[in-house]
């Protein structure tokens, strides 16, 4: 019984060692990139970047919008404090109660889509599955109201913030909706949420990371472009 334990557990460190040794080594060739990467060069890129991403795993966003034009697209999170976790948390006990504990229940945080169409925001909401559950529209007179600020990174996401030339930014972006205000967590890179998706990052390759960086700067760029008020620096130099 003791040796099974001890296998187990030296089983389990050389798993977690062998990760944390290959996310090591992808952080510091993607370091690397950064460090030499042709800024400009990925500026021109970025219509490139978009129409790839959307040709390809973000079709169902393409698909979404019809025949209307995706301008620069980026992750989304609905803002998500300690109490609506509190929430989530009591929601997800009272189901579980229901089916007298033999289902347990756990509210999923699920990404959501911004792009930018012809003036127009669009909002798109995704369920567990991936398939796309609400679809808002932000004509240019609310977004004439909007605002954008950036937000303090604490956490992983604050120790993981530097990528050679590049800082990990989040914003906070207020819409002004019929229904009250929504507010949105948007970083400068494709992630909605880094407590779920960050690790996922960092084990992705150097190339599909800029890419990344590139079309979610590309996409505050164009927002700032059209919306001067919504501008925020941006770590790709894109031409006016």
């Amino acid at each position: 019984m003791y040796n099974t334990i001890l296998y187990i557990v030296v089983i389990m460190i050389v798993i977690y060692g062998a990760f944390f040794y290959i996310t090591y080594q992808r952080r510091k060739k993607l370091l690397d990139v950064m460090e030499h990467l042709d800024m400009d060069e990925e500026a021109r890129q970025a219509p490139v970047y978009k129409d790839k991403m959307l040709g390809t795993e973000f079709d169902f966003v393409r698909k979404q919008l019809g025949d209307q034009p995706a301008d620069a697209f980026t992750y989304a999170n609905m803002q998500y404090t300690g109490k609506d976790q509190a929430k989530d948390i009591a929601k997800d006990t009272l189901k579980g109660l229901a089916t007298l504990g033999t289902v347990k229940f756990r509210t999923m945080q699920t990404p959501k889509y911004l792009v930018l169409s012809g003036g127009a925001l669009h909002l798109m909401d995704t369920d567990t599955d991936g398939d796309i559950t609400k679809h808002l529209v932000f004509e240019p007179f609310r977004l004439q109201q909007a605002r954008i600020e950036e937000k303090p990174l604490s956490g992983m996401a604050k120790a993981q913030a530097k990528f050679g030339k590049f800082d990990l930014k989040l914003y906070k972006l207020y819409l002004p909706s019929e229904g009250g205000e929504i507010v949105l967590d948007v970083y400068n890179m494709l992630l909605f949420n880094f407590a779920t998706s960050g690790a996922n990052a960092l084990t992705m390759s150097p190339h599909k990371q800029v890419e990344n960086i590139v079309v979610a700067n590309h996409f505050l760029h164009v927002l700032g472009q059209q919306y001067p008020h919504l501008r925020v620096p941006t770590a790709i130099p894109f031409k006016a």
